[in-house]
């Protein structure tokens, strides 16, 4: 390689490179804004409406075909945060509608939840599917866990969705629900672990096995169990009452796993499953001796 054809090709490669990092940048800090306003609830429907703009921004959402006008509104509020030149695929299962080549994956998977809720648009539950798909494909574990749960019901394609809702019912595919669900359980998606350890608990289109069941059950546990010791991380629930009265009827066993749980998430500080094993020793219920001596 002579001194002149080196310098040449990195005259020619660093900028290539310098764009492609910098459009990143700019893509996640799209993202980034956008995401954090759809986590929001107090949203007014002008902020919803810019997010979408960001959303539309960071993933190079386009109309190739201006005669699709209840589209045309959304491609004008990506306009207006200024041009973007970036290589467009086509949206397979859409009509006139293409995105980035290398536009945000997040952002396509938002997208589509936008498309789907409502947020700041009109409803599009086919163009919704058509981006949960592109997402999918691209290795984003939510929306392939998503897909899964699409392929299993065979409303997988966005021909089976009109604007409004589910035009058609499609032969399941359990090959790509399952196939859906492992890459996004390998990504470590939650619901994806969920299906697939009741799929091989009941052997439904894979091997029946308990053992493999709770190697997919166990990680959301821990993570349950995990969020349980911290105040308000998951949804207000009623717990079981830990006194003389509720013990009756409960296996010896089931009664062992109730006590382990309340133990566990005291040891991680809750204070309520704290107060629930004080209860449980003070009274020497669920087939604990009572020790006042811990309480």
């Amino acid at each position: 390689m002579t001194p002149y054809f080196f310098y040449t090709l990195l005259y020619v490669l660093i900028p290539t490179i310098c764009f492609a990092s910098t459009l990143k940048e700019y893509q996640e800090l799209r993202f980034s804004d956008a995401y954090s306003i759809r986590l929001r609830t107090d949203v007014s429907l002008k902020e919803q409406q810019y997010a979408v703009e960001l959303l539309v921004h960071a993933t190079g959402f386009r109309i190739t075909q201006p005669h699709l006008k209840d589209l045309y509104r959304l491609q004008n509020l990506g306009k207006r945060l200024g041009p973007v030149k970036t290589q467009g695929v086509a949206l397979e299962g859409v009509e006139g509608v293409e995105v980035a080549e290398e536009g945000h994956v997040g952002g396509l998977r938002e997208l589509a939840k936008v498309f789907q809720e409502g947020y700041g648009v009109d409803l599009h539950f086919n163009l919704s599917a058509a981006l949960f798909s592109r997402a999918a494909q691209l290795g984003d574990s939510k929306a392939q866990a998503h897909m899964g749960q699409r392929h299993a019901l065979g409303l997988a394609s966005p021909r089976s969705w009109s604007p409004e809702g589910i035009r058609s019912f499609h032969q399941a595919d359990e090959e790509q629900a399952i196939l859906n669900y492992y890459f996004a359980a390998m990504g470590g998606n939650g619901m994806a672990r969920m299906a697939l350890g009741y799929r091989h608990l009941r052997g439904i289109g894979v091997p029946k096995s308990c053992w493999t069941a709770a190697t997919y059950y166990q990680p959301v546990a821990e993570k349950v169990a995990d969020l349980s010791t911290r105040p308000e991380a998951l949804p207000l629930i009623e717990r079981i009452r830990l006194h003389v009265q509720s013990a009756q009827g409960l296996q010896a066993d089931r009664q062992r796993e109730v006590v382990q749980y309340y133990q566990y998430s005291a040891d991680k500080g809750n204070v309520d499953a704290q107060t629930a094993v004080a209860q449980v020793l003070n009274f020497g219920t669920y087939g604990v001796q009572r020790d006042h001596a811990q309480v």
